[in-house]
């Protein structure tokens, strides 16, 4: 004799032999979604600077949750639409978090290279050339090489080139294109990529 075949609970997958309640299940979605976000944003910092944390977080509230948990609210389903609103907050506050991350640390790195560049030009002007590397310039004329941004780890510092009387200062602002250059000898802001 076979065992009785019983309905599975609502929200449940072949996969969950325990399945939660329809409150139960959304009550753990702001924990789930606040793990998932903060570890995506450090890795995302980590790596890509934040920028890929502040796209599809925005990308997530206007695409994803947002209109989710309006269309689960017009079919009378308040729970999980107060849920899917609460993930759609998360996501939302770690992009905003993610854009102010991405302020600060790309506002830094102007001030940085406009600080370089000026050190490589009165390092030239006292010695007629451009210095072989950054490092020449510490600590006559800064106390130590600023790296060029905090996040992402991966593509923090300066790149400079110098060769036959003529030097190039870059730094990654969208890993990993997206590269600000100075040329000294034409004193030219550029763009690479």
């Amino acid at each position: 004799m076979e065992p009785e075949a019983s309905a599975a609970p609502r929200g449940s997958t072949p996969f969950r032999t325990a399945a939660l309640t329809a409150p139960a299940e959304a009550a753990l979605w702001p924990r789930r979604t606040i793990c998932w976000a903060a570890g995506a944003l450090v890795v995302d910092l980590i790596f890509m600077g934040g920028y890929s944390c502040a796209m599809f977080g925005v990308l997530g509230v206007v695409l994803g949750f947002g209109p989710q948990a309006l269309w689960l609210l017009l079919r009378g389903r308040g729970v999980e639409a107060r849920a899917a609103a609460r993930h759609a907050v998360i996501w939302g506050l770690t992009a905003a978090l993610a854009c102010a991350v991405i302020r600060f640390d790309v506002s830094r790195a102007w001030t940085n290279q406009a600080r370089v560049i000026a050190a490589v030009h009165a390092y030239h002007g006292v010695y007629g050339r451009y210095p072989d590397d950054l490092v020449q310039l510490v600590p006559a004329f800064l106390p130590a090489v600023p790296s060029a941004r905090v996040f992402p780890v991966v593509f923090a510092e300066f790149s400079y080139y110098a060769d036959r009387g003529d030097a190039l200062l870059s730094w990654t602002l969208i890993p990993p294109f997206g590269r600000p250059t100075y040329r000294f000898s034409a004193r030219r802001h550029g763009y690479l990529d």
